[in-house]
């Protein structure tokens, strides 16, 4: 409990601090957009990131990380990640997100109307995309956001199945535990910052299949495994290697829950 009201207390501090150190330095941005202006933005971005990932960590006490290899310095990278649950961004900012490996989220546009945070996303550069009908524009959002990456050196974060997993009712035959990627976005990212782009495949694997936005307050969650893996992958096999490690992320999530039922069937 002191957990929870200690994070919803920073939470309104921080927006009332960093965010609006955030906003301004995105605004700077907007009007003088070079190296120092974004570094300013980013140096506040990075540390706000950081200081919440440490009080999702403390609300999280059963997260198990399997590190990568870390990212080749100054390079544009981009992550790729099972997409489960709302907790999702949170566990990659607490696990993954560093000043090494700082990256955007590839999110929907509605969330530009959140006060403050939506401008401070745009600002930062995270690609907004439209839903429905707009694949024009979402890939002119995707090509521009990949020429951001290439000047300042910073990643980005796609969920390939486009949705939650626990918002789909009816779930695809060819896999247990995820959704179908679609590969249109990734290969789009991937050829703009080519020929060869480092890639780092995120698995998320929640054990406990039931959970609320409370029972994360409460630090009553249950097992939540990372694991991830770098690659250097061919920007023109991008579709082939994405399905294809889809695949073997499947089997991993598999493998992972069907031993800790069958460690807890022991005990």
């Amino acid at each position: 409990m002191i957990y929870a009201i200690g994070i919803i207390v920073w939470v309104v501090a921080s927006l009332l601090t960093l965010g609006v150190a955030c906003f301004l330095m995105s605004m700077v941005f907007w009007a003088y957009p070079s190296q120092l202006t974004h570094s300013l933005m980013w140096y506040w971005y990075i540390h706000w990131t950081n200081m919440l990932g440490w009080w999702v960590r403390q609300l999280l006490p059963q997260l198990d990380i399997k590190h990568q290899d870390p990212i080749p310095k100054n390079t544009p990278y981009i992550i790729v990640a099972n997409h489960y649950s709302w907790l999702d961004i949170l566990v990659l900012y607490s696990t993954v997100f560093n000043a090494r490996q700082a990256f955007v989220f590839v999110m929907k546009r509605s969330l530009i109307k959140l006060p403050m945070i939506g401008i401070v996303c745009w600002g930062l550069g995270h690609p907004l995309l439209y839903r429905g009908g707009a694949r024009r524009k979402n890939l002119a959002l995707l090509k521009s956001a990949a020429k951001k990456m290439q000047t300042y050196h910073h990643g980005m974060m796609i969920f390939p199945e486009g949705t939650r997993y626990t918002k789909v009712d009816k779930k695809p035959q060819s896999y247990q535990n995820l959704l179908t990627p679609r590969t249109v976005g990734f290969e789009v990212v991937m050829k703009e910052l080519g020929p060869t782009v480092p890639v780092l495949d995120v698995t998320l694997i929640y054990g406990d299949h039931e959970h609320s936005i409370w029972d994360f307050l409460r630090g009553k969650f249950g097992h939540i495994s990372v694991v991830s893996q770098l690659h250097h992958v061919d920007a023109q096999e991008a579709q082939v290697w994405l399905l294809d490690r889809w695949s073997k992320k499947d089997r991993l999530i598999q493998e992972v829950l069907s031993s800790e039922t069958k460690t807890d069937s022991q005990l």
